[in-house]
């Protein structure tokens, strides 16, 4: 994690970068890089950790040869629609912001989302590189839980929803 930070970090010198930058080549091309994806994008890790999760588990798909099993496969797929139902991309309302306030005194509400813009973007690429692969006929649940999420969450999921949508019509055309 510390690596990944570092290359995101604006003060990193180029040594560090270039030392975190192939330490993080070498986790892409690992051969345990699907179980090792899985766990750098848990929700509870930083956003670049989780950022960089999606990423390593984006070139796996896209590996020709394919470096993911078709086992492998089937549990980030099981994995990815339990994300989309999650509450991992709703929009939580906290207080405290010093700008203004109401006429009772409370401050202003705020937006905090679970997970910043650039994590669900990477993650709907993800989601999009999938269906690709093998939506509708080996992913039927795609579709329903897309569906679901984009229509019972908040704006967070349903962000991440049109966004896969998206990037799945992207996908498509290219083909």
């Amino acid at each position: 994690a510390t690596a990944i930070c570092a290359i995101y970090s604006p003060t990193a010198g180029a040594a560090c970068y270039s030392e975190a930058h192939d330490l993080l080549k070498k986790v892409q091309t690992h051969p345990a890089a699907h179980r090792l994806a899985l766990m750098l994008a848990d929700e509870h890790k930083p956003p670049e950790v989780q950022h960089f999760g999606f990423q390593v588990l984006l070139a796996a798909l896209r590996a020709r040869p394919s470096t993911i099993h078709a086992h492998e496969r089937a549990e980030t797929k099981a994995w990815l629609i339990g994300l989309l139902a999650s509450d991992r991309w709703v929009c939580n309302a906290t207080h405290g912001t010093k700008f203004g306030g109401t006429p009772d005194g409370d401050a202003p509400m705020r937006r905090v989302f679970n997970s910043p813009p650039y994590v669900r973007s990477k993650c709907a690429e993800v989601v999009a590189e999938l269906a690709r692969l093998d939506w509708p006929e080996e992913w039927p649940e795609l579709k329903p839980a897309l569906l679901h999420a984009g229509g019972t969450a908040g704006a967070g999921s349903a962000a991440l929803v049109l966004r896969v949508w998206s990037h799945l019509g992207d996908v498509l055309s290219e083909d």
